[in-house]
């Protein structure tokens, strides 16, 4: 997410000009024909990082297991790597990102020479592959603050095309970062593109092939979590529609769905990282 962002379910539709994919099959191809003349260099497709000045970062054990975890590419990884990623309990993340009481966030990138991405540390078995996705999207975020306008031009074609052909799923996704600017936007629909949608546009799906091994892994991870956490909602939910229907009706069933209610509002809460998180002093 950048800095910060919702991780849970703005809006430029267009249609994608043949002038655009031209463009950026060039720019693939260019880099292609570069790699097998030779001419290899140590930045990604269409990646260019930026010089920075800034004291060596070195990559805990933590941060290179997670990355070794994410189905990223060679490059992917070193783009991640780039971010100078830290993985943080709920104390020292919450600052970081400017968490918000009742944010659910697991991760944000701030731009920057380095630039910056924080992830949470997701320990609840049943999010397994959450915290794979988040980095590979807060990556995915550094990669297009990378690129130049002219392959942004090239891009947001096709990443508007997806966007009205997953409207009814990108819509509400989309929505839940509230106010965005047309930079943002498109940042935020390049990562979750990127790591939440499985079938693309063959020059969008080799762009992404540049950075992540297996998307569709990701993706599905993906799936699995949010079908947790809409299954917690749903429970709390049901419940708090039976509370109203019994209140002033039956004390004793009141009582009891009550008891109920606030055991399915707090596995929420722990689920979505609201409350008994382990917290860094």
């Amino acid at each position: 997410m950048k800095s910060p962002g919702q991780r849970n379910p703005p809006r430029f539709a267009g249609t994608t000009s043949g002038q655009s994919r031209l463009l950026i099959a060039f720019v693939i191809a260019a880099v292609i024909c570069l790699r097998l003349l030779g001419h290899t260099t140590s930045a990604p497709t269409e990646y260019r990082g930026a010089e920075s000045s800034a004291p060596a970062y070195v990559a805990s054990s933590e941060v290179r297991k997670l990355a070794a975890a994410s189905n990223l590419t060679a490059d992917g990884e070193r783009v991640l790597l780039s971010g100078q990623p830290q993985v943080m309990a709920a104390g020292a993340f919450d600052k970081a990102c400017n968490v918000g009481h009742e944010d659910f966030i697991t991760g944000c990138e701030f731009s920057g020479t380095p630039p910056s991405i924080y992830l949470f540390r997701v320990t609840e078995p049943s999010l397994a592959g959450l915290a794979e996705v988040t980095a590979a999207h807060e990556m995915l975020h550094v990669v297009w603050d990378s690129m130049s306008d002219q392959v942004h031009g090239a891009f947001e074609p096709l990443l508007d095309e997806e966007y009205t052909s997953h409207k009814a799923t990108l819509g509400p996704r989309l929505d839940t970062y509230g106010k965005l600017s047309k930079a943002e936007w498109y940042s935020e629909l390049h990562s979750i593109i990127g790591t939440e949608v499985a079938v693309l546009d063959p020059t969008l799906t080799a762009h992404y092939d540049s950075y992540l091994k297996d998307r569709a892994q990701l993706v599905a991870a993906g799936v699995q979590a949010d079908r947790v956490l809409a299954v917690a909602d749903d429970r709390e939910y049901q419940l708090l529609k039976r509370l109203d229907s019994v209140k002033n009706v039956n004390s004793a069933q009141y009582s009891n769905l009550y008891a109920q209610y606030l055991a399915a509002r707090d596995e929420n809460s722990r689920l979505r990282f609201l409350a008994n998180a382990p917290v860094d002093p």
